[in-house]
């Protein structure tokens, strides 16, 4: 039994010695170096939203703004819209009569 034991690891080692000289002549390929990523551009330069996450804003056409949509304004609550990329406030929108300076609020106008 010791004797097939040998005679085996005898036949890897062959084995494993024929198989690293594999290729013949040509030169192994050069391991190439994983591509960095691109660098974020400088704020308010963006390519993507997640460039303009950290200002809460988001890209628009290469420049961190605002909003896009009147949906990014929501922090504003009913009278916030997205007007030239900035959340602005609807003038005479309320939704309480708080936001009316004396008068009330009715349907989302002040009256």
């Amino acid at each position: 039994m010791k004797v097939m034991h040998i005679i085996a690891a005898g036949a890897f080692i062959a084995g494993a010695l024929t198989l690293s000289g594999c290729g013949g002549s040509k030169k192994a390929a050069k391991a190439q170096p994983a591509p960095t990523p691109a660098a974020a551009p400088a704020y308010p330069g963006c390519d993507a939203d997640m460039h303009c996450a950290s200002h809460g804003q988001v890209c628009v056409s290469g420049s961190c703004k605002q909003c896009r949509d009147h949906g990014q304004c929501a922090s504003m609550g009913p009278c916030g819209r997205c007007e030239a990329n900035a959340c602005v406030k609807v003038a005479g929108c309320c939704a309480t009569d708080t936001d009316c300076g004396g008068g009330r609020c009715r349907g989302g106008k002040c009256r």
